[in-house]
């Protein structure tokens, strides 16, 4: 998608064609915005939470989180050990329950992980990926820091050019729609201000 000054393309990394692992990228220009980090629950499809993300963690400005349930916010620990370093942008209770939930899940992370050990060794074999945790406790705490309560209806600018507004979807406690307002720029006038939206603005609601 194109205007007379922005480029703007999405791209689904996760929850297509398939349930869990939602993620998707936004890109503006040169700016990278990820929607959603979520973890494959799919016994099929759980070699991709092992896998490289698509993007580089460390080219990706801001994270938003639609909600707290682990195929959408599941990967993050993953995702700072890795090198994204922006901010991970939620509703308040999004971000409450998300701390529940990543220390839980790297819980039983390290518990599935030191079982799975065992069990190689007894039986003689090895796993396709080596006995170690997806994450650590110490992994899931790391993205604490990182989590940015927005409240309802709050146009926030999360990176250049891009401003994301949540608004309440019901769902789950804290769950959001989410509007990007994507390469806003003042208008020039009053008079123009309509004009100027036209040009130079487009919205995606995630």
């Amino acid at each position: 998608m194109k205007t007379l000054d922005m480029s703007m393309s999405v791209t689904f990394l996760g929850a297509a064609q398939n349930v869990t692992g939602s993620s998707y990228a936004v890109d503006v220009d040169d700016t990278t915005v990820l929607v959603d980090c979520g973890l494959y629950q799919e016994r099929a499809l759980r070699d991709r939470n092992w896998a490289a993300f698509p993007v580089s963690p460390a080219r990706i400005k801001a994270v938003l989180l639609t909600h707290a349930h682990l195929d959408h916010c599941g990967l993050l620990p993953k995702l700072v050990r890795e090198g994204f370093r922006g901010k991970v942008y939620c509703t308040p209770a999004t971000a409450e329950i998300v701390r529940i939930v990543l220390l839980d899940s790297a819980k039983i992370q390290e518990e599935d992980a030191l079982n799975k050990a065992k069990r190689h060794a007894r039986e003689g074999r090895r796993g396709p990926y080596p006995d170690l945790p997806l994450y650590t406790i110490r992994d899931a705490e790391a993205v604490l820091p990182f989590l940015t309560p927005v409240a309802y209806g709050t146009p926030v600018p999360v990176a250049s050019g891009i401003k994301a507004s949540f608004f309440e979807a019901g769902h789950i406690l804290g769950a959001a729609m989410i509007k990007l307002d994507l390469g806003a720029a003042p208008a020039a006038s009053r008079s123009e201000e309509h004009t100027s939206e036209l040009q130079s603005r487009q919205y995606l609601v995630c």
